[in-house]
């Protein structure tokens, strides 16, 4: 059920008239105290640009407090919340075609939300909080997430193209210098071609292990050591393929992130091979200093 919660708004009210519009064929405008909240089912016309199987739907959520909703077992075919709050509000086994959780300037937040066995593609996902979120067996696909902030979710099922940023775009525009991206749970999340880019700390995170993973816990000096040994290769092609790879690790690493969670398998073609010889490389070197900085220290004795 679709609810408003805020203070000076009657919740039972609100919610019966909410229900309501998420019925709707038509274009409805609900307005409550606090907001906002439009849903529109798109005409079944074969000539519409905007046609939709049965059941898809636009959604605007606008300047709204949600506590409770379930939005479960939807299809939306854009949902837009801007400048709303949604506690405890379950998403599970939904569908967004095209999701955006924040937008305008004002920040969204999320706080205990339920997104288990729900499918997202979120090009441009917006200003958004997510705080002790749950997605569970959800396929999150081409999640390009440059504004947005987490804190204490766990996921699991398949992650596919996806930027996770630890500064805004615009920080100004949002009003922050960093995302907030800590204590978050990937282990049992597929990773395929997801970067954490602009300082996200993956220390503060659990993440999957183990092949096909590499984690580089010092990523400059591993990085730069592994040019180097690539500058000597006496193979051509395979030195400009792998070092192709090591410019966008070094552009991460440029970009302030310190740690990296690489994966050769996401190369595809030729990239292959010198993506899992590239991975030998950071291996090692990863390997090199973390059996240096594990040596105790020698404290000079005078005689």
């Amino acid at each position: 059920m679709i609810g408003a919660a805020s203070a000076g708004t009657d919740r039972g009210s609100s919610e019966a008239m909410s229900l309501d519009v998420a019925r709707s064929h038509q274009l409805d405008h609900l307005q409550p105290r606090t907001g906002s909240l439009y849903t529109r089912k798109p005409e079944l016309d074969s000539n519409s640009p905007h046609r939709g199987r049965h059941g898809e739907r636009h959604v605007i959520i606008e300047h709204q407090n949600l506590d409770g909703a379930d939005f479960s077992g939807r299809r939306f075919l854009n949902f837009t919340a801007v400048a709303s709050a949604f506690v405890d509000c379950r998403f599970d086994r939904s569908t967004f075609k095209q999701a955006c959780f924040g937008g305008g300037t004002g920040q969204s937040s999320y706080l205990r939300c339920s997104f288990d066995q729900t499918r997202i593609t979120a090009v441009a996902p917006g200003n958004a909080r997510f705080e002790r979120c749950n997605f569970s067996g959800s396929v999150l696909t081409e999640f390009f997430a440059h504004d947005v902030e987490m804190i204490g979710c766990s996921f699991s099922g398949t992650f596919k193209k996806g930027l996770l940023h630890g500064r805004p775009l615009e920080p100004d525009v949002v009003g922050r210098s960093q995302n907030s991206f800590y204590d978050n749970d990937f282990r049992a999340m597929d990773l395929q071609d997801v970067s954490f880019r602009n300082g996200i700390d993956l220390d503060r995170q659990l993440l999957p292990s183990g092949p096909p993973y590499l984690f580089v816990p010092s990523a400059e000096n591993a990085v730069a050591e592994a040019r180097a040994d690539v500058l000597a290769w006496r193979d051509l092609e395979a030195r400009r393929a792998a070092l192709a790879i090591l410019q966008g690790l070094e552009s991460d690493v440029e970009g302030g992130q310190r740690q990296l969670l690489y994966r050769a398998d996401t190369f595809g073609g030729r990239m292959r091979k010198a993506a899992e010889a590239v991975a030998e490389l950071l291996a090692r070197h990863a390997a090199q200093q973390g059996a240096a900085a594990a040596e105790p220290q020698r404290v000079p004795v005078d005689p």
